[in-house]
């Protein structure tokens, strides 16, 4: 081949190349638009993705992908995200039809349907930076919140009424812990009074208040067990004791039920009849969840290990709860080291019988760290926040209309 050849060769072979190169970017980019155009759904059946839209615009989400969440085909067509963004302070709408939740960083108050496919609602646009604490009612209408700006604590009630308008009030106080009623028409808050510490009993929005009891410990932890009980639990740790102890919503006939135990921890049952709780050794080591019937006295050590708030009572299935259970404990200090984060879970989602001791795997694969657990009204999906990334999930529970028809027959919890 002589020079002009050769020259003529290359020229040719390096065209080709630039059209290959040309037709692979092409290829590649031509359906990717925007960051703000779409976003991939890993947990589409098949894995193939899917678009997951918030309003009328699709959100990014490269930050998943199979590999982090190993979900089988049959998991993945049960599970939805429903929010990317980190969220705070989930609950259920009034009309029960969808979950209602904050997005954290900017407060704006967000709803999805259960199923998540037709995508995030902004319900209000009120901006309330630095949420670190917010819960709802159980009718939905009202949420205390809690903001944190330059180590200064303020403490709110809102009640969104509109896209554009709220209702909104500061709480008189600093509350250090407070919890809604279960029928959600009480709030019970404890605040610094002085040289004491003062449980108030009050209407959600703070007015109404009377002061039931008064201690000198600062570190008690608030909650109902039923409308009419309120629970006080000293803060709980793997290298501390705690006492749980509880008084009616008046005050009258305060009860220790238990102290002395090292990583202690409770959830109650919504009618205040039993309540899931967990224990360590004094290193905050070889922890053990059991529940107790605060009726009959009767203690039910489970067959796993859990951290209670990884729990929630089934509300139409009597003795039923549902449980994220690590598949590996940390030897570090529990739950200590779990809230600081220096430690993470990857959990399996059990549903358990408590009477017959029978316990269904519900979602094997998901590589999730589990909290805020939230049953539907119709028990039908199981709502949680992945703690990794605080973001928003919804999980069908059941295969079938007929699984759904049984799970909604009413009985005495």
């Amino acid at each position: 081949m002589n020079e002009k050849n050769q020259t003529k060769f290359m020229l040719i072979l390096g065209l080709i190349l630039l059209l290959i190169v040309g037709g692979i970017l092409y290829f590649a980019f031509r359906d990717r638009g925007s960051e703000s155009d779409f976003t991939l759904n890993p947990f589409a059946s098949g894995g193939s993705g899917s678009l997951q839209f918030v309003g009328n615009s699709p959100i990014p989400n490269d930050d998943y992908s199979l590999e982090r969440f190993p979900v089988s085909d049959e998991e993945a067509a049960r599970l939805v995200q429903l929010s990317k963004e980190p969220t705070i302070g989930v609950g259920i709408s009034p009309d029960g039809d969808r979950v209602r939740y904050f997005r954290r960083g900017v407060g704006h108050i967000y709803e999805s349907a259960f199923h998540g496919q037709t995508g995030e609602a902004r319900i209000s646009n009120i901006t309330v930076r630095n949420v670190v604490r917010a819960s709802w009612t159980s009718t939905g209408d009202t949420a205390a919140i809690t903001t944190l700006n330059n180590d200064i604590q303020r403490d709110f009630w809102v009640k969104p009424t509109g896209t554009t308008t709220i209702e909104t009030d500061v709480y008189a106080g600093e509350h250090l812990s407070r919890a809604f009623s279960p029928d959600g028409t009480r709030l019970a808050s404890l605040s610094k009074t002085g040289t004491s510490y003062s449980l108030n009993i009050s209407n959600t929005d703070g007015s109404g208040g009377t002061t039931i009891f008064s201690t000198p410990i600062p570190d008690y932890e608030v909650a109902w067990a039923g409308d009419s009980l309120i629970s006080l639990k000293t803060k709980t740790s793997g290298f501390a004791p705690t006492i749980l102890e509880t008084m009616s919503r008046t005050g009258r006939n305060p009860s220790v039920l238990t102290s002395g135990k090292y990583g202690f921890d409770v959830v109650w049952s919504p009618n205040g009849t039993k309540y899931i709780s967990s224990e360590t050794d004094s290193r905050g080591q070889d922890i053990k969840t059991s529940v107790f019937n605060t009726e009959s006295g009767v203690r039910t050590t489970l067959t796993f290990a859990t951290l209670p708030e990884k729990c929630v009572f089934s509300m139409r299935t009597k003795n039923n709860i549902y449980c994220a259970v690590p598949k590996n404990l940390s030897r570090e200090p529990l739950p200590d080291a779990w809230w600081k984060g220096t430690v993470e879970f990857d959990d399996e989602l059990w549903r358990i019988d408590l009477i017959s001791g029978s316990a269904e795997l519900l979602l094997e694969n998901g590589g999730f760290d589990m909290t805020d657990l939230l049953l539907t009204p119709d028990e039908n999906y199981i709502i949680f926040i992945n703690k990794d990334d605080s973001s928003l999930w919804s999980y069908r529970l059941f295969h079938d209309e007929e699984a759904i028809e049984e799970s909604s027959e009413e009985v005495e919890n």
